[in-house]
């Protein structure tokens, strides 16, 4: 596997596309090829691991200083790359 760095999970495209790292007769060959697909149902991503979202809104936009200590306060402290923003690694 090869790993790339991002920043604010931006990645050039041309790092993930036409690589040729997909290589069907291989695909083929796997003992799970296709298992899913012809015995039952496709359950979604969203079922499978559990992913939900919601839309938060309010007239008044969050305090920046209590929004903080409330993350802090229950374990979320800053996340992602610089600037405390999502992406980047971890996370």
């Amino acid at each position: 596997a090869e790993l790339l760095r991002s920043r604010y999970g931006e990645v050039d495209p041309a790092d993930l596309l036409s690589k040729g790292r997909f290589d069907l007769r291989k695909a083929e060959q796997h003992p799970q090829w296709l298992v899913e697909a012809r015995e039952k149902e496709h359950a979604p991503e969203t079922v499978e691991f559990g992913i939900s979202s919601f839309v938060y809104t309010a007239r008044r936009p969050f305090h920046p200083q209590r929004l903080h200590d409330a993350f802090c306060a229950a374990g979320g402290g800053r996340r992602g790359g610089e600037g405390g923003g999502g992406g980047g690694e971890g996370g």
